[in-house]
């Protein structure tokens, strides 16, 4: 890397052929600038932040203009730190679910697929996959206050830095079968940035100390943005000089699915055989690309598994949360790959020892007591799962849906602490003429109840400046964050008070600052002021985004009266879009605006014709 020119050499080289103007965008401009010999005065510097207004000036610049964006990939800064070979900031950024309105716009503004799904009672939510962040922090720069920056070290497991949280797997697995070297091919189907065509690599290693010969052919992906990855991996005991690397299709035995969602593809199943073969998958699907840039993007996990199954059969098939399994028992989410091998090796998928594999797991040289015990804990899936699981103590999924009376109970508690008991009662009442009007229609049913009761209770417990602040200081929160950090960590937010926030030139969007601890007391302050919301000595009560929230209250108890007048068989689908529109509407500021400009025509239309079936006559 030596040899490489740096930006400073570029800029002086392009500026000698005759460029009009260089810029330089860096995520540190200080480090930047003293990294190279930078031409005096001829070049412009500027923090990232700036990219899109620089780019506007420069196409205002006669003649040729050069932006230099100077920055180290995002991926590889994660791999180098693995390495300890690029500095590793103890700063985590971490999302209050509560204060979330899963709008999406940090996916927007980032493009990062660290940020996950997170179901909540309340709703889709987000969340940062801290073991696959890569510390970029431009998620960030979403309109949303959810947003908590956290220095100091960390005490989370699943970031594999507290002493001991690697559970070294039992002695005494059974033998594992071996599948027929002899025609043996397999498909290993990944995400880019999670070491699939490593695990390749390490089968093929295997084979060759157990005398087998090797063929691979690796498809590689995105590594940020989720990419598919799939290698075509053959063995024997011959040479295979004469074996086309690409495996033919219906050619494999072996699916090996380090991700589900890519391995149920229609390309990657009609390359496994469907008699005889076997396949072993992590369960858990990762969010979909799109996810980053469409807040209703999601797989669903059990059509993903079933595709697989009817390819090749339930019986031949092993599923398990390799993730949350490798987590909890080697500390680190990245170990889920070596733990579906350890499956894939017990299961009889593989033609090379479970031996040969730990050996090359060592001569690969890369965490490699991870990798042995996410190996190992893998073959104890299949050998003993429940001891397996029951080591991991993962939480148990949810089965039971919610009832009605729950989804209310829950409501009430949520609008008693917005705002108070008789606030709570408010929403009560709203509610009864559509239940009334839903059980003459279907007795015992509360499905478009459960809509307006939804649909309302977000509504009536809008996020304003008490809200958030309340959220920020509740302490179920402060428990998560103190579960996961240590005590004398830093704590900032990031934000953008309506008085405070400066006004981003290019697109007229309040910015967001960085405020430091202090804002833990400023939070405690403004929650008690929550008596003053709607009154005559509400400060935040007169603008426009609080006006707004407030109609909306209005407008959609009208629209359940209005539902609740008109519902029948012929009217039930337009009153079930009506009632659900609210949940549709979510972020803060400019995002809210933006989502109830995008909603109002379609209530315009739903309420039209509600409004002409109402009529008399």
């Amino acid at each position: 890397l030596e040899d490489q020119p740096l930006p400073a050499d570029i800029a002086r080289q392009t500026l000698a052929l005759g460029v009009q103007k260089v810029v330089v965008v860096s995520d540190d401009v200080d480090a930047t600038k003293v990294t190279g010999d930078w031409p005096s005065g001829a070049v412009s510097f500027h923090d990232r932040a700036e990219h899109m207004l620089v780019q506007t000036q420069l196409r205002e610049v006669e003649g040729t203009t050069i932006l230099l964006y100077v920055q180290t990939c995002a991926a590889e800064k994660r791999r180098r730190r693995k390495r300890g070979k690029f500095p590793d900031p103890a700063k985590r950024v971490y999302i209050n679910p509560d204060v979330c309105e899963g709008c999406g716009d940090c996916g927007l503004k980032s493009n990062c697929v660290s940020i996950k799904p997170l179901d909540t009672p309340f709703g889709l939510k987000r969340r940062v996959d801290q073991t696959a962040c890569n510390k970029d922090y431009s998620c960030v720069e979403g309109f949303c206050p959810s947003f908590v920056i956290i220095e100091g070290e960390e005490k989370d497991p699943l970031l594999g830095k507290q002493k001991g949280v690697l559970k070294q797997p039992p002695e005494g697995l059974p033998p594992a079968p071996l599948a027929e070297a002899e025609g043996w091919g397999a498909i290993i189907t990944g995400i880019g940035g999670t070491g699939v065509i490593t695990v390749g690599a390490i089968l093929a290693m295997a084979a060759r100390l157990d005398g087998l010969h090797a063929l691979g052919l690796d498809n590689t992906g995105l590594s940020q943005k989720n990419g598919a990855v799939s290698t075509h991996l053959q063995m024997g005991p011959r040479p295979l000089t004469a074996t086309p690397a690409r495996i033919p299709r219906a050619g494999a035995t072996a699916l090996i699915a380090c991700d589900m969602l890519t391995a149920a593809a229609d390309d990657m199943l009609g390359l496994v055989n469907p008699k005889g073969s076997r396949a072993v998958a992590n369960g858990r699907v990762e969010a979909l690309p799109l996810f980053a840039r469409n807040p209703a993007a999601r797989a669903d996990e059990g059509a993903v598994e079933g595709r697989i199954a009817a390819q090749i059969g339930a019986e031949n098939t092993v599923v398990a949360d390799a993730t949350g399994l490798a987590a909890a028992l080697v500390g680190d989410g990245m170990g889920a790959n070596m733990l579906v091998v350890g499956m894939a090796s017990q299961s009889g998928a593989l033609p090379v020892s479970p031996e040969a594999v730990e050996q090359a797991i060592t001569l690969n040289g890369a965490a490699v007591e991870m990798n042995l015990a996410a190996f190992r804990w893998g073959r104890w899936v299949v050998a003993d799962r429940a001891m397996a699981e029951g080591e991991a103590a993962l939480p148990a999924r949810v089965t039971k849906a919610e009832s009605y009376e729950e989804a209310i109970a829950r409501w009430e508690a949520r609008l008693t602490d917005w705002g108070s008991a008789r606030w709570a009662r408010k929403f009560r009442s709203a509610l009864a003429a559509v239940e009334a009007a839903e059980e003459a229609m279907a007795p015992g049913r509360r499905d478009l109840s459960r809509l307006a009761a939804d649909g309302l209770g977000k509504l009536m417990s809008y996020k304003d400046e008490y809200e958030v602040a309340r959220l920020h200081t509740a302490p179920a929160f402060r428990k998560a964050l103190a579960e996961r950090f240590a005590g004398d960590a830093k704590i900032s937010y990031s934000l953008a008070p309506p008085i405070l926030a400066k006004t981003d030139p290019l697109t007229g969007h309040p910015r967001k600052t960085q405020f430091g601890p202090w804002m833990d007391r400023a939070f405690g302050m403004l929650a008690k002021m929550k008596p003053l919301r709607g009154t005559p000595f509400d400060p935040f009560g007169r603008t426009e985004e609080r006006r707004q929230e407030r109609a909306l209250i209005t407008a959609f108890e009208a629209d359940c009266a209005l539902a609740a007048r008109v519902l029948s068989a012929e009217t039930e689908a337009d009153c079930r879009e009506l009632l659900s529109l609210p949940q549709e509407i979510r972020g803060y500021g400019h995002v809210k605006a933006r989502a109830m400009a995008a909603v109002q025509p379609r209530r315009d239309r739903l309420i039209a014709n509600l409004s002409a079936i109402a009529a008399p006559g």
